[in-house]
Order: C-alpha cells, then structure tokens, then sequence
C-alpha cells in the first residue's frame, strides 16, 4: 500500500497521540487483577483434591455431566488448598451467578501478578520503547494464556476438562506442567456461560436414560443468545461477553487464547489450526503463520500420540469478526480454535463408519495433508473429547514453554506494525458525526469500542480531513493504535473475495448496521482533539440507559411467539425489546392455541423461525411440550389481526405469514426464479417504499440478509390479499458489505411488506431486523413502527 510522507506522520501522530494507545488500559483497583491478588494464597500444607476425589466420580465420566456448583466448588477448593492457583469472583453472569476466574502459574508468580500484568499490558502497547527496553520486556516478561471453555453449554466436555486440566497443571510435576507453571501465568473463567452449564445438566439429568435422552432443550441455554453467544464478540451485548471482553483487553493482555468447542457427531475427531481460507487482508501476516506453527506441531502431537481423524486447515475460516476465536487476533492475540466431535451431550454414540463425513474443504473421508489419518468410526464418548483436548493442551504448553518469546514477539510486534500501519496506510482514521446520529447507536458504538481497548477522541473545534469540513464534536477514532486493524476491520466495507461462500458472515460494518454515518479518512489531517473517556461524554448522553433508549411513542401490549425450544432470533428480538424498554409477553403455542389474543394484546412478534416448527413445534422431548400453533393457533391469529391487531413476522416466518393470510407476493430468493442467487450474510441496501411515509419511516436502513426472503408482489388472485411495500432492496448498488451472488433475483423486490388484513395490519420482513443483536438501525426502525401505531 502507498505510504505517506514522514512529515504528514509525523503530523498525524502529534495530533493524535495526546492520550493513552489503549483505551483505560491502566489497572483498576476493583479489576481482576486486584482481586486475584487479594485472594487468599493457600501454604501448599493441605492436600489438593482431584476432580474425581471432590466430585466422586470423573468429571467426564459416561451419562453425567458437571453442573454450576460442582464445577465452581472445585475450583474453590483447589484454590484454597494449591498455591499454585488463585480464584476471583469478576462479574456476574446474565441470571446472576458469579462468574470466576481462576489463574494458575508458580506462587512467585501469582505473588508478583501485578508486575507481570504491567510487563503484558506494555506488550500489549508498546509505542515509544527504546531498543534496549524492548529487549529487557522480552526477556523478563511471561506469557499470560488465556483458556475459553464451555461458552457453548451443549459442548458439554469443556466443563469437566478444565476441572481435570486445572488439576493439572496445578499439581502435576510432568513435563510441561511444572516449566509451565515457573515461565507461563494461565488464566480459566471455569465456564465462560456458567447459566448454560447449569441449564444443559438440568435437562440432561432429567431426559437421561428415558426415550428423549439428547433431546434439544426448550428453552436458549444463555439469555437471549444460546449458541449465538460466540457471535456476540464485537457487538458485546451480553454479560459474560462484557466481562471477558475487559479482561482480555483492558486487564490481562493475553498474548495467547486457546477457545475450546465441539463440533458435530460425524465430523473429523478434532480440528486444529491453521484455518482455512479466505485469509482476512486485516490480520496481521505474522499472527497467522504463528498461529499455524503452533497448531501444526499439535497435529504432528496427536497424531503421533495415536489419537486418528485430526484435522487441519479445514472448515473453519478467520474471515469474520465476531467469534471469540477471532476477534482476539485484531487484537495481536494468537489465537486457536479446537473444535472436538460432540457425543451425545453426556451420552456415548456409537458412530459407523458409513455416517463420517468428510472435514468441509475436502472431496471425501480418505487421507489428505490436512487429514492424515483418518478416524474409523467407533463408540465415542465424552472422556473422548476430553482426551484430545488434554494432548492438545499439553501440546501447547510444551511448544510454549520451548519458546515463550515466541508468543510475546509476535504480539508485541503486530501491535507496533498495527501503531505503523494505522499511522500511514489509508485509511488513517474514522469519522463518526455525532451530530444528527442516533444517540442510542452512537453510544453502544463508543462503549463496544471503549470495551475492546480502543482510544476515541472528539474535535474540540471544526477541522477538515481529505478536503472535507466537519464540524467540532466529531469522533475520531485514529487507527495508529494496538487495535487500529480492529477498528478497521470493524468499520469498513468488506469484500469477501470470490469462491466458496463464508463459513458465517461475510460482512457486518457495523457503521452501515448500527445507522452512523462513519467515514473512513484516507490522509493524515491535523485537528484539536480531545480524548472520549467515556460514552457519558455524548451531547444528551446523560441519565440512565433508559433516557438514551427512549421511545417515540407509548409501548403497545406486545406478545412475542416463543416455540418450546430455543430460538435464537427469538432470543435477539427480546434482547432488543428489552434494552429499548419495550414490555411484552412471551406467547407459547398453547397460548395461541388457546386464543382470545386481542383482548390482551395490540401486537405480536413472530423471530425467524421456520413454518415447519411454527406449525407443528417439537419433534422430540418430553410430551408436554409438543405441538406447536396448528390450525387452532392459525385461526386464532387470523382473527387477532382482523380485529385490529398487528402482526409481524421476521425472517423465516414471513413464509409462514405469506401463506396464512394468502398474501399476493412469492418469495424471489428461492425456487426456479432466483437461479444462482446466495446471500449467506452481508449487509445490504435498502430503499423506502410506498408504504414508508405513512408509517413514518423517513429513513432505509441497512439491513442484514442471511438467507433471507425477498418478495416479488403480484396482481391478487381471489381470494388473496394485496401488499405494499414499505422497504424493498436496492435496484442496484445493492450490495453494502460482504458477498452476494445473482443479486439480480432480489433487486427490487420487497424486503419488508405490509397488508390490511380486516382491521389490522400484517407486516412480513424477509430479513431479521434484530440479527445477532447488531443491527441497531434495522430494529430502531421496527421498534418506531411499532410504537406509532395505536
């Protein structure tokens, strides 16, 4: 890329260099570290328990599973009785449990956990060191690691590896237990979603050994998000995301993460990186290949220790942002997912070898480079996973305790090349005018970026960037900072390159989503900035969430349609919901069935959910929750609208509307008429239509399309309903950020419709405008039809 003059850099970095690189990235006196080193060190004079001793059984032994209490109890009692371990309560989960964090290193190391955390934070950061300062940094400081475990609750093994993995490396004097404990610090939430942990060994114990053993649960497994919560690394809308999120980049600086997951029961036995591609343009080039040396010798590692059907470089890509496996390497971290194949939650699967199938990015189940050895097939068990994420975790810390500058290099080195680049490469800086912007969005933006260790600062007077004025109270956002390529890759337009589709999203700017007006400037500018401490700083940012989040109108009585299983936009759409203040009330099928909406509600909400599991609910599980709305449920929501309610159906459920109240539209996205077409998730333009003014909408947001329905309107049949548009994609430029293939088939069409239907109204919406919890603008523009109408 062109690089600009020293001068011009010079400039730009006097200018924007006034505050600290990483946003509050100073230790706090009620933080992690400050409790960790409050906690009591235990004398090593008592005997350290194992997990089988404390729980009286093996922690992944067949048909049990850990619960909450077991695995948090053990972690005390190993805390209280090992020196080697300390234990701090850091936060609170989203059902108010306490979220811990364990630390496990040599106790002359806890002791000093202090200094070590000042030697990572300045890895982390380090602009302005001397030759000789870098040099003592390297060879004094200690890699801090950082284990994700069972963020996803139905991968069920996380829990109990990391109490025997804990046991470990606190106790253990094989090598490289004992040299990890002297030249390494490893830092363990025990559970990264302590309510799923509970939920998911609840319902196991109650279903296990009867016909529904391995049925889905009826409920998500963390609120709100379920399994989605490893989509929520930028966006940072749930608890445990936020407290993660403030230790890795605002209280520990890790320069390593391992996030450990399960997979599906017929895949490879376990992927290690490298990944695959398309390779993020963003992420530093040395991060990548380190991240491969390391995974690449734990192939060689399990293999040789015997362990079949290892995988690499397969299935998993790093192009998005926001799971934790990949939003740590925009931050400098070298980060590794392990993906295991799952059992039947706690129950042993019997696999043939008909049923493998092949890693995604190979022609079939046979040897290759990236599969060596292929697994037969066999009974496979939850001690199983746990066996090779005990090879791969031993792998790990033996590769970092041969060479622990290695990590610290790495990391060190992709944040002074982050500092360089941000400082010279275009674009230099985002623009975010605060003026006009809605405050709501423009606030989660600060505080999501505040959150992730990214400095913000405000124009304290009008200035110009490439030619351009703006106005004083500007934010700018300079990418000369450790997490400059983070703000990059989060703001800017993504071009996911031709090929395969994504493995998630191929695009998510989140200015584009959120509704801001962010520009990305490409020559270094001078203006008088001052630092953004904190979103409170915002012009009409004061009073609590609730006076940003304000409604335009009264809230009408809302019902939301939540089906006896865990839906995520059902999860999202609440999230939505209540952050805006929006009281509403969950609608299970029987309630549909039952009847008699209108006089309890003006509106209900139907979340992407399939017509299938609309009509006929569950197809496993106990009894009592089968069934789903039916044609009782049908009816009655029929006779809701005519008697002057409103329905909306997002997503997958607009089919299910379309059809039930014979609306004269087909779907252009799929069948014959949308040959090619693809959209896997990218941001897309729209455009307002027809029906727009009278519901007030003045603006079309960018929405986010993920397998969505686009609606191609028709003269009406008898019998069917006419609709009109109130947003309909693009004519052309439709295509925002990501990936798309045969837009064709959707430009034009609807996106969002309205029908009279009686007296009320039914809006269908092809796409999720609370997607993930990230599509701010889309939602806003829900939550203010919603609460214009009487």
């Amino acid at each position: 890329m062109a690089r600009f003059p020293r001068r011009f850099v010079s400039l730009l970095l006097a200018v924007l260099c006034c505050a600290p690189a990483l946003a509050q990235g100073v230790p706090r006196p009620d933080g992690a570290l400050a409790r960790l080193l409050a906690a009591p060190a235990a004398d090593g004079a008592k005997t350290v328990p194992s997990p089988e001793e404390h729980l009286g059984r093996s922690p992944t032994a067949d048909f049990q599973l850990v619960d909450w209490d077991e695995a948090s109890g053990y972690w005390r009692r190993l805390a209280a009785t090992s020196p080697h371990v300390r234990l701090a309560e850091v936060g609170e989960t989203s059902e108010g449990r306490t979220f811990l964090l364990g630390a496990i290193s040599s106790a002359a190391n806890l002791a000093r956990l202090d200094e070590l955390a000042a030697d990572a934070r300045r890895i982390a950061d380090p602009a302005g060191l001397t030759a000789e300062e870098r040099a003592a940094l390297l060879a004094r400081a200690k890699p801090f690691v950082f284990v994700s475990l069972a963020m996803h609750a139905t991968e069920c093994a996380g829990t109990g590896f990391g109490l025997e993995f804990a046991h470990q490396l606190a106790t253990s004097d094989e090598e490289p237990y004992r040299s990890a404990r002297d030249r390494l610090v490893v830092f363990v939430p025990p559970s990264l979603n302590p309510d799923g942990v509970d939920h998911v060994a609840t319902w196991y114990r109650r279903t296990v050994h009867t016909p529904d053993e391995g049925a889905d649960l009826t409920e998500l497994y963390q609120r709100y998000a379920g399994h989605d919560n490893n989509r929520d690394w930028f966006s940072r809308a749930l608890p445990e995301t936020r407290i993660v999120t403030d230790l890795l980049y605002r209280e520990l600086f890790p320069q390593v993460l391992w996030d450990v997951h399960q997979q599906g029961q017929y895949a490879d036995r376990f992927f290690v990186p490298p990944y695959r591609d398309p390779l993020n343009p963003n992420l530093d080039p040395a991060l990548v290949t380190a991240i491969g040396a390391f995974g690449s010798r734990a192939l060689h590692d399990l293999t040789a220790a015997g362990l079949s059907g290892v995988s690499t470089g397969v299935s998993y890509d790093m192009w998005w942002n926001g799971g934790n496996r990949s939003t740590p390497v925009r931050h400098n971290v070298i980060a590794f997912l392990t993906e295991a194949a799952s059992a039947n939650l706690g129950s042993p699967l019997f696999v043939p070898r008909t049923r493998l199938q092949a890693p995604r990015g190979l022609d079939g189940y046979a040897p290759s480079n990236r599969f060596p050895d292929p697994w037969p097939g066999g009974w496979w068990r939850i001690g199983d996973i746990s066996r090779y994420q005990h090879h791969f975790a031993r792998s790990l810390l033996a590769s970092l305790v041969r060479e622990p500058e290695l990590a610290l290099r790495a990391t060190l080195s992709a944040a002074e090349r982050a500092i360089d680049r941000g400082a010279s490469d275009p674009p230099v800086a985002f623009l975010v005018r605060a003026d006009g912007a809605p405050p709501r969005a423009l606030r989660r933006l600060v505080e999501l970026l505040h959150l992730g260790g990214v400095r913000i600062e405000r124009a304290a007077a009008d200035f110009e960037a490439d030619g351009v004025p703006h106005p004083a109270g500007t934010l700018v956002v300079p990418l000369a900072q450790p997490y400059g390529r983070f703000v990059k890759d989060l703001l800017e337009r993504q071009q996911y390159p031709e090929g395969s589709p994504p493995y998630d999203v191929s695009g998510w700017s989140l200015g584009l989503l959120f509704g801001l007006d962010c520009v990305a400037v490409q020559r270094p500018f001078a203006a008088q900035l001052l630092p953004l401490a904190s979103a409170d700083q915002l012009p009409g940012a004061a009073g609590s969430a609730a006076a940003w989040a304000a409604l335009p109108g009264d809230a009408p009585r809302v019902g939301v349609v939540s089906p006896w299983e865990g839906v995520r936009g059902e999860g999202w759409l609440r999230w939505f919901l209540d952050s805006y203040g929006v009281a509403h009330t969950r609608l299970r099928p029987e309630a549909l069935r039952a009847g008699r909406l209108r006089e309890r509600f003006d509106t209900i909400l139907i979340a992407s959910t399939s017509p299938r599991g609309l009509e006929s609910g569950r197809t496993d599980g106990p009894r009592e929750f089968e069934g789903g709305i039916g044609t009782e449920g049908a009816l009655h929501l029929r006779e809701f609208v005519a008697a002057g309610g409103q329905l909306f159906a997002l997503g997958a459920s607009s089919a299910y509307a379309v059809d039930l109240f014979d609306l004269a539209v087909d779907d252009a996205a799929r069948g014959s008429a949308a040959g090619d077409f693809s959209c896997p998730g990218s941001v897309l333009r729209t455009e307002l239509g027809p029906a727009a003014a009278e519901l007030r909408l003045v603006r079309a947001p960018a929405v986010l399309f993920s397998g969505g329905h686009a609606f191609a309107q028709r003269a009406p049949a008898a019998g069917e309903v006419e609709a009109e548009s109130v947003l309909h994609y693009a004519r052309e430029r439709l295509l925002l950020s990501g990936w798309i293939r045969g837009e064709a088939a959707i430009a034009g069409r609807s996106a969002w419709l309205r029908a009279k239907f009686g007296d009320g109204e039914v809006h269908v919406l092809g796409f999720e405008p609370q997607y993930r919890g990230w599509s701010e603008a889309s939602m806003a523009a829900l939550v203010a039809v919603l609460c214009e109408q009487p």
